[in-house]
């Protein structure tokens, strides 16, 4: 509506013409031509007072809609990070459980072991068998809320292909943040973010 308006129009029209007399000693006439037409206007509204405000209000919600965009876009960045923290920490818990069940495996063992020799009474062995059985359920817990995480993750990107998740290096080295000064450190992450 603040735009310039431009329209165009063009005709042409053929006309035919007979005249025919009646008893008259004139012989009939006949004549054709063609009329043609054109017309080309612009139109530049000065100041439209409605216009202007409907500009502006149309100024006004694009900029919500960005904004809102960028809620979104970042509203999806934090659900990706959850996701993808809950996948590793699903990991470490099926690998803790896999421990966990295999230590507790051993232990029952000897405690049966140690019943056929006369170490151990029965229900030590039962106790033994009932916390083995804990961690093996415990295992398939954590396996179960491990492939749930993986599946959450794959919401948000799509397939995954099988790949291991990275581990923190053993050898990495974190620094103490009460080491340096705020300033020193507030510089690093300018600059280095």
């Amino acid at each position: 509506a603040m735009l310039p308006q431009l329209n165009a129009n063009g005709n042409t029209t053929a006309n035919d013409r007979k005249y025919q007399t009646r008893n008259s000693p004139v012989p009939p006439a006949k004549d054709g031509y063609n009329s043609n037409a054109a017309q080309v206007s612009l139109t530049q509204p000065i100041w439209r007072y409605a216009n202007i405000v409907g500009w502006q209000q149309a100024e006004a919600v694009a900029a919500q809609a960005e904004h809102q965009l960028a809620g979104a876009e970042q509203e999806l960045f934090a659900r990706l990070v959850t996701a993808w923290f809950d996948l590793l920490a699903a990991r470490d818990a099926v690998a803790f459980t896999a421990q966990q069940a295999e230590a507790l495996r051993r232990q029952w063992e000897i405690v049966r072991r140690g019943e056929e020799l006369g170490a151990h009474s029965f229900p030590q062995v039962v106790d033994a068998k009932a916390k083995l059985d804990q961690a093996l359920s415990d295992a398939v817990t954590a396996e179960t809320d491990s492939q749930l995480k993986r599946a959450a993750l794959e919401q948000l990107v799509g397939p995954l292909r099988e790949q291991e998740l990275p581990y923190m290096r053993g050898n990495a080295a974190l620094t103490d943040p009460n080491a340096g000064h705020v300033e020193k450190w507030l510089a690093t992450v300018e600059l280095a973010n």
